[in-house]
């Protein structure tokens, strides 16, 4: 299970390196600066457009990683209903939500790392610039790596509260300062 956890999201980024065009732009003297300065819009367009889709997919993994936290504290009650505890058609998918949640999720919060460093790198190149927001951005990076060295202590000792509590208030603060972010952006 691990190696699948570790194996899969770096297939994903090898794909998306080779799938993900990449112009070279070439001193040419056949080429008319008009036509040179097109080329800039287009891969400037290019560069922001890709930074968003990626930005927002950093928000779905995100989301779907945290998604084991209220997952596992409200699910328990709502399986002890007698109308749902009685009702397999509803009880089941609940409960596979909730296993699909904790399979994969240092999987989605390794995928959230990989894009938002990339999202970081696009962005940068395509504003060429360090202000407010970007900082804001890379603390909120620097708290998700945190996070997820902590969350790999905690695949090895399972019960460990204190470190489970830390680990929560660190994604926590990876959240506010990711909303941050985007409410600046």
């Amino acid at each position: 299970m691990y190696r699948r956890q570790v194996i899969l999201p770096f297939l994903l980024c090898i794909v998306v390196l080779l799938v993900y065009p990449i112009h070279v732009l070439a001193d040419d003297d056949d080429h008319e600066e008009e036509e040179y300065g097109e080329m800039e819009e287009e891969e400037s367009e290019l560069l922001e457009e890709s930074g968003e889709v990626i930005g927002w997919s950093i928000v779905a993994l995100a989301g779907f990683a945290a998604a084991i936290y209220p997952g596992r504290k409200i699910a328990p009650h709502v399986l002890k209903k007698p109308e749902i505890r009685k009702n397999p058609h509803i009880r089941k998918p609940i409960q596979s939500v909730i296993k699909l949640t904790g399979k994969w999720h240092v999987s989605a919060g390794i995928l959230a790392l990989l894009a938002a460093i990339s999202h970081g790198f696009l962005m940068l190149i395509y504003e060429k610039e360090l202000g407010p927001r970007e900082m804001i951005g890379i603390g909120s990076i620097g708290f998700l790596i945190f996070a997820l060295f902590q969350g790999l202590f905690l695949t090895t000792n399972k019960t460990n509260k204190p470190l489970r509590k830390f680990h929560i208030v660190t994604v926590t603060i990876f959240i506010v300062l990711s909303a941050a972010h985007i409410v600046l952006s």
